[in-house]
């Protein structure tokens, strides 16, 4: 007969080699994946530019990053320029400096190709981490072509000198305004900024039209010169991951009607955080989703506070603040004005001598109350 107590170590004993053995396959599965070779990407310098071949049957390219500093990879610090202020040198891991016009079509061994892609380095396997076609660069301006059709993650990423991304009118995706790409929609013919795509990093203040209702991914990654950002859209949606990430907000202010939904997942598995490394020391949003705000991950994390919207009724113009002034105003307009037009009948009865003169003092009396609010 056998001992239960003997028994019972028999089964511990099995359980701890079962999980061994699956201990052992997960750390063979995961030594698998790093241990993978890299897959190369074939690049093409052409008057300095770097370029990739989206497809060799569509005859695309794309434009593809200069940056050789790889895990040490850096947003510039400093811009060197001549005598001519023309961009001569940076600190930054990507060689691209000054000025740069995406041509709509390129030449790579006797065969032309369309420029359609701002192409992500994925030859560690993965487009999370490689760095994108313009990020870490010290480019001031850049001007792209109507062939333009993908914007990938990070194009535009900790550029600290560029100021303007202009976008060909022709180009039937991206559009630019002050600067700042956006996808756009037609709407009765006028084009709509609806996603916000890449803000330029050396602006320090950015206006977000009000029919934008997604930020995309990394859209002002690295972003440290903008210090004000107001997204004037009531129906903004979501925020992608990084979309915030590395930069130093003094003030964020968000119109929108709802909570708009951010990224909180972070890590090697995770799509990343909206706010990743991101500084932000007040942000102002509708004064009824306050509380909501507080409460939600992501936001919750920063110091939230009211708007201060401007209340416009008839000529006059009062702040959200002064919930107080506002009601005695509307008091006034939806109260005494109907009762003033009431005045001026009797009064024009009066001249005609249809009421008597006491009725006058019955009739008045209780609208002079209107002039004390």
């Amino acid at each position: 007969m056998k001992s239960p107590g003997l028994g019972i170590v028999k089964t511990e004993n099995k359980n701890k080699i079962s999980m061994k053995k699956i201990t052992q396959i997960l750390t063979a599965i995961i030594l698998a994946v790093f241990a993978m070779p890299a897959v190369a990407q074939t690049t093409y310098d052409v008057d300095g530019i770097r370029y990739t071949i989206v497809s060799s049957n569509n005859k695309t390219a794309g434009v593809f990053t200069l940056n050789d500093g790889g895990s040490g990879s850096k947003a510039p610090t400093t811009l060197n320029k001549d005598e001519n202020g023309i961009p001569v040198s940076h600190d930054g891991t990507s060689d691209y400096i000054g000025v740069i016009s995406v041509p709509s079509t390129v030449i790579i061994n006797n065969t032309e190709y369309t420029v359609t892609t701002l192409d992500k380095d994925d030859s560690n396997g993965t487009s999370k981490w490689g760095a994108g076609s313009f990020q870490y660069s010290g480019v001031t301006t850049i001007d792209l072509p109507a062939t333009i059709t993908d914007i990938q993650q990070a194009a535009f990423a900790d550029c600290p000198f560029l100021m303007n991304i202009f976008v060909d009118e022709a180009n039937t995706k991206y559009m630019s305004i002050d600067g700042v790409v956006y996808e756009y929609t037609l709407k009765d013919g006028v084009k709509t900024p609806t996603k916000l795509v890449s803000v330029p990093g050396g602006k320090t203040s950015v206006l977000i039209p009000e029919t934008v209702t997604e930020i995309v991914k990394c859209a002002m990654d690295g972003c440290i010169n903008i210090k004000e950002l107001t997204i004037a859209s009531s129906t903004l949606e979501s925020i992608g991951a990084y979309a915030f990430a590395n930069m130093r907000l003094d003030k964020l202010t968000v119109y929108s009607s709802s909570v708009p939904s951010v990224s909180t997942s972070g890590g090697w598995f995770g799509e990343g955080k909206t706010f990743d490394d991101c500084q932000i020391t007040a942000i102002y949003v509708d004064a009824d989703l306050v509380d909501t705000y507080k409460k939600t991950n992501g936001w919750k994390d920063f110091d939230i506070y009211a708007i201060e919207k401007d209340v416009v009724v008839g000529t006059f113009t009062l702040k959200a603040n002064l919930t107080k002034n506002y009601k005695k105003l509307k008091k006034f307009w939806t109260g005494f004005v109907p009762n003033f037009i009431w005045i001026g009948i009797i009064c024009a009865l009066l001249l005609y001598g249809i009421l008597p003169i006491a009725f006058v003092k019955y009739a008045t009396a209780p609208h002079s109350l209107f002039f004390i609010i």
